[in-house]
Parts: C-alpha cells; structure tokens; sequence
C-alpha cells in the first residue's frame, strides 16, 4: 500500500509541475480552465495547436518561441497539443496542425488559415492587434 501511495504521489507530482510548463516564453496549455483563465488575463493571446507528431509544427517550434520572446509582455504565446486536448480542437474547429489562432480580449479575432510561417509574416499579424 506504502509503494502504491508513493507512486501515486510521484505522478501526480510531474502531472502538477507539467501543467506550468514553458518552453521559450510560449506556455503549454493541458486544459479548458487553463486556457479560459489566460484568455481573462491577457489582452493579445497567440495559441499554437500542434501535434507531437507533426512535422510542420517541429519545424515552426522555434519561430514561434523567438516570437514569444520578441513579445514576451505585450502578447501571451501559448501551445495546446490537439491530442491531448480534444475538447478545445472541437470548440475551435481546428482540424489540422499547425493552426494559428489569434484572440484579442478574450475573443477569437484571426485564425492562420493561410500556409506563410515565416517570421514576418507572424510578426506582423500580432503586430496588428496590439496597434
């Protein structure tokens, strides 16, 4: 029972410390809550639904953390796996990865339909909702 105990206790110890994770000033999201609650604190909100899996997000990761940076307190850059969080990809619609998506006050503004990653390109739609 001890060894149950102890195993319960170091699981649910990474589950807590994984849900405050950061890589390169973009926070990952792991839940509805957790996404409400940094679109009621943020003005401009950048999210990033990827996929462990998915090449294009690999290789849009440092783009998207250099913008992070960039912004770091002007623009909340956040990640949410899709897999992982399926009511949130079915509350967005989002149906393939990489998908962009742009919320200013709380609300939905911009969703990257359109296949420009490049740097610029990003740059310049954050750019338009904090003017």
């Amino acid at each position: 029972m001890k060894r149950i105990l102890a195993v319960t206790a170091v699981v649910c110890a990474s589950i807590f410390s994984a849900q405050a994770a950061t890589t390169g000033g973009v926070d990952a999201i792991y839940s509805k809550v957790q996404f409400d609650d940094v679109l009621a604190t943020n003005e401009v909100v950048v999210v990033d639904f990827y996929a462990t899996w998915c090449g294009p997000c690999k290789r849009l990761a440092p783009t998207y953390a250099a913008l992070a940076d960039e912004f770091a307190g002007r623009a909340k850059f956040v990640k949410i796996d899709g897999d992982r969080n399926t009511s949130l990809t079915q509350k967005y619609n989002v149906h393939a990865y990489p998908t962009l998506m742009y919320f200013k006050n709380g609300s939905r503004v911009l969703k990257g339909k359109d296949m420009d990653r490049s740097k610029a390109h990003l740059r310049s739609k954050v750019d338009s909702l904090l003017n």
